[in-house]
């Protein structure tokens, strides 16, 4: 309990300074420039294309607006594979009415344990506290107001945002021939107890070039300028667009008041369609999406036991559109294991599917992304936070594996078509299973625009079955692969070289699965960088029953087709040979018909 106290006190003495902002929006209109020579450098680096945008609005408070909207969804890009943990150095220039903008020095989480590492701190600092802690949340990233709540009921947010309509920000909103909206965000921090919601005023409109841009309370603020640069967080108004990925993180979607008469089911706006409304008719348009409490919502232990449970695969292929889930078996005395297993197996099959023929058939390139998850982090924040008692006693769903057989960990694997979209030139991307909510996955950025892809399809592991350690595929490098080359192209370093796979030999294979000969998998052995000692890596024998699963199964689906050219072949040989018979019957008919027309003539 002590040293929580102290790493509580020390979280908020490191977290203190009070932030409302992104970057700051000190644009000096007297000044053309700040970073020239690094935004040069950047260009030299090759890396504006990730790391700058580019507008010709003229007003410079405006256009500088927009750079940082359109830089926040570039660094959310960037650190695609995680999430962003600083954001760096803002640069800008404005030359001949163009604007540059650019960031560096920015850095990503290195891996989700990373990121999983403070969520019982984090939730415990909220229990203990939870007036401070919406605090800091309300000024880093600029809210109006935040309120704790229990349960999903945001009516007090709702509230509100009705008084909005005489502040400031409608004058100007007014002014602008804007539309006044408020944002009504739910979320939790880390637990089921410590949800919240916030309120985010501001107001959408167009520029006289035509651009959609939103200003919020700050922006009407005087000495907007004197805000800090230090921010390291993004603010609630770039967030509005909601790329940023949900898992294990923020729910950044804005809710509809009263779309239900139960205000813990309120619907959520589609998070293209509120944001980008400036007028009401557009607003009266906007789509919205129904509430659905399981979506990355495992903080709720309802949830985490229906997703964990007996009927584990059917709800998240219900929630997520996955089209296989499977369990990672558990074993007692290792903790290593194929994560893969299953599900390689079940995508094998899948290539043999009516939707892979027809993918092919079609030209385009059938995709099985294999992924791996666990729930461990949620389970152990509330076993934390139930032995502090500051929740009600939780038993957990995770620690018992061998003996109760629930998992908290499994594999999925899901099946899409990639194909080149004729009329804009981009990847166009068709699911086996369609029914999904796209929001809360990976962002793409495809011929400069960015896409959406469901967390079914956020993170792709290079099936390759060589090697016993799983990697991972860049995913917007996979995802946009149009040819089995360029598949090949972004296949993951890290595999030791003697078990590399050789580019001409990725090009001929025709499946998502790369199968070891029995050869090299017995040198795995021999490679002190890929096993040490088998008996220690169960995951290997593993590998080894797995490609010869495979290639079973591959044997299988080989002699199946063989039965079935042969199946085939008789039937047209059975079909020729009717129409050859009837063909006969014909001429025969014919002779006999002419041959008394004859006999009558004579006569």
């Amino acid at each position: 309990m002590k040293i929580l106290h102290i790493l509580s006190v020390l979280f908020f003495l490191k977290n203190s300074n009070p932030f409302l902002d992104y970057w700051d929006d000190d644009y000096d209109q007297g000044k053309n420039c700040d970073g020239e020579e690094e935004i040069e450098e950047l260009n030299e680096q090759n890396k504006s294309q990730d790391q700058c945008v580019i507008n010709n609005i003229e007003d410079p408070v405006e256009a500088i607006r927009k750079c940082k909207h359109d830089l926040a969804a570039q660094l959310v890009h960037v650190c695609r594979e995680t999430k962003l943990t600083k954001p760096g150095k803002f640069l800008y220039c404005k030359n001949r009415g163009q604007t540059s903008c650019c960031f560096k020095d920015h850095m990503c989480a290195s891996n989700w344990t990373v990121l999983e590492r403070d969520h019982p701190l984090e939730a415990y600092l909220f229990l203990k506290d939870p007036e401070l802690v919406l605090r800091k949340i309300r000024k880093t990233y600029g809210f109006k107001t935040c309120h704790q709540i229990k349960g999903y009921d945001a009516t007090k947010c709702a509230e509100e945002c009705e008084k909005i309509k005489e502040s400031p920000l409608a004058k100007e909103c007014e002014k602008k021939k804007g539309l006044l909206k408020c944002c009504v965000r739910r979320d939790k921090h880390f637990c089921h107890e410590c949800r919240y919601c916030c309120t985010l005023p501001f107001c959408s409109y167009k520029n006289k070039e035509g651009v959609i841009n939103h200003i919020g309370e700050s922006d009407v603020m005087q000495n907007v300028t004197e805000k800090s640069l230090k921010n390291s967080e993004l603010g609630a108004l770039q967030y509005i667009d909601s790329r940023e990925i949900f898992l294990k993180g923020q729910d950044t979607r804005c809710l509809k008041p009263n779309s239900d008469d139960d205000p813990e089911k309120w619907e959520h706006y589609d998070v293209d369609d509120f944001p980008n409304a400036v007028n009401e008719v557009e607003l009266s348009k906007a789509k919205t999406v129904k509430f659905d409490k399981r979506f990355f919502n495992y903080e709720d232990p309802e949830v985490l036991e229906q997703v964990t449970g007996d009927n584990y695969q059917e709800a998240l292929k219900d929630i997520y559109g996955f089209d296989f889930v499977s369990r990672i078996r558990y074993d007692a005395y290792n903790d290593r294991h194929s994560l893969i297993y299953n599900c390689t197996i079940d995508c094998a099959k899948a290539e043999q599917t009516e939707f892979a023929k027809e993918c092919r058939k079609e030209g385009g390139l059938f995709k099985c992304c294999v992924c791996h998850y666990n729930f461990y982090v949620f389970d152990e924040t509330r076993k934390q936070l139930s032995k502090e008692k500051l929740i009600s006693p939780y038993e957990s769903m995770c620690e018992h594996e061998a003996t109760t057989g629930r998992n908290c960990r499994f594999c999925t694997s899901s099946y899409f078509c990639s194909s080149w979209d004729r009329n804009d030139g981009s990847v166009k991307t068709k699911y086996k299973t369609e029914n999904f909510n796209p929001v809360g996955g990976l962002n793409v950025k495809d011929h400069g625009k960015f896409k959406r892809y469901p967390l079914k399809a956020s993170w792709c592991i290079y099936q390759n079955l060589c090697y016993i350690k799983e990697l991972y595929f860049d995913t917007e490098e996979f995802l946009l692969a149009l040819e089995q080359k360029d598949v090949c192209d972004a296949l993951p370093n890290g595999t030791p070289d003697i078990l590399t796979e050789k580019p001409e030999d990725c090009r001929k294979r025709k499946s998502n699965i790369r199968t070891c000969s029995r050869n090299l998998t017995e040198r795995m052995i021999l490679d002190s960088d890929t096993i040490a000692n088998p008996k220690d890596w169960p995951n290997y024998f593993e590998l080894k029953a797995l490609n010869k699963d495979i290639r079973k199964l591959r044997k299988q689906f080989l002699k199946k087709r063989r039965k079935g050219r042969k199946a085939n072949k008789k039937k047209k040989k059975k079909r020729k040979k009717k129409k050859k018979s009837r063909k006969k019957k014909k001429s025969k008919k014919k002779k006999v018909k002419e041959s008394k027309i004859k006999e009558k003539e004579k006569s």
